[in-house]
């Protein structure tokens, strides 16, 4: 995406505050924090306001349409601003989010403890393997000994 076309989108998120109401509601802030997350980026101060941003008040007693039309003045200077934003620095690729590098071990700490537990296991399965040989050769030649010759 290039700036030009990021400018295009957010001026037509513009344009749609025009004719909100109450069933478009929702649908406009889904597709406008998407385009502010492609243009911005997922850590970037904008995606955390729009994403805070409700037209509709839980305890407002107010109708929604009075709401959402009380409120769009706020997100329409927001949008104004990433315009402008995006005019003056220009479309800067937003950073990929990066996979959680967070260790699985922390992840799945149960899967964990089985894998832990397994490798216990045949670490001494395989330790009796190697020494058991060895004890009744030892067994053996104590057997031999101490066995009187007829």
């Amino acid at each position: 995406m290039n700036s030009t076309k990021a400018t295009s989108l957010l001026n037509r998120q513009l344009d749609k505050l025009t004719s909100l109401d109450e069933e478009k509601c929702q649908a406009w802030k889904t597709q406008t924090t998407s385009y502010i997350k492609d243009i911005f980026g997922s850590d970037s101060e904008e995606l955390k306001f729009i994403k805070g941003f409700e037209f509709i008040g839980l305890y407002d007693n107010n109708p929604y349409n009075y709401q959402i039309k009380e409120k769009t003045p706020k997100i329409k200077t927001f949008l104004e601003n990433c315009v402008e934003s995006l005019e003056h620095r220009g479309f800067i690729k937003p950073k990929k989010d990066v996979v959680n590098k967070e260790s699985w071990t922390k992840k799945y700490p149960v899967i964990w403890e089985i894998v832990k537990a397994i490798i216990i296991l045949l670490v001494g399965y395989f330790f009796r393997v190697i020494t058991e040989p060895r004890q009744n050769q030892v067994g053996n030649k104590i057997n031999t000994e101490q066995t009187p010759n007829k």
